[in-house]
């Protein structure tokens, strides 16, 4: 069994030290200012376990980080719906105030997969989404319309964001226009 000595320069400590308190030492001499100690080789045994369960525990959880890949998006082909837009943008140019306005966003499914659309959100309370509900099938149409409540006046630019089984999972439409104030008696 190994033995450990600590020098007489420790002394201070030795009445301290009984075999039960370092480190579970089944004997703890002190002879001539030095201190040996035997350990217990049933302690030494499963400190050597834990430290090998904890090797073997990092080297796993290392091994599960894989270095990025390089991919070029030419070389890979997705099973993804796609979108063709008639347009993204809409101006509606001069409206008057009080009178709402649509406009409605055409598209097409140029993807191999069917198109479904899961959300439509507006940037604002002022402006209402309808769309196409049902998927829309590879060489289908489907529509996207934003209906802005021209209730204050000034300019305008809003988004409307619609989040669908695309490459991206989102794509922004945007309208704008500039609201005139409505006179009174007219």
């Amino acid at each position: 069994m190994p033995y450990f000595w600590i020098n007489k320069s420790l002394t201070f400590i030795r009445p301290l030290l009984t075999d039960s308190v370092l480190f579970g030492a089944d004997v703890c001499k002190v002879q001539k200012n030095e201190l040996s100690l035997t350990l217990n080789s049933s302690k030494k045994m499963k400190k050597s376990l834990l430290l090998a369960v904890f090797t073997v525990f990092a080297v796993a959880a290392m091994a599960q980080q894989l270095p990025a890949a390089t991919v070029n998006k030419n070389e890979v082909q997705l099973d993804v719906a796609v979108f063709a837009w008639d347009n993204t943008a809409h101006d509606f140019g001069k409206i008057k105030q009080g009178t709402p306005v649509t406009h409605e966003f055409k598209f097409t499914n140029t993807g191999k997969t069917p198109l479904v659309i899961t959300n439509v959100q507006a940037s604002c309370g002022c402006t209402t989404p309808d769309w196409s509900k049902q998927p829309v099938m590879p060489g289908g149409q489907g529509f996207i319309k934003a209906t802005y409540n021209a209730a204050s006046t000034g300019g305008f630019n809003k988004t409307v964001t619609v989040t669908a089984n695309i490459e991206t999972g989102f794509v922004q439409l945007t309208i704008k226009g500039e609201v005139l104030v409505t006179e009174v008696g007219k």
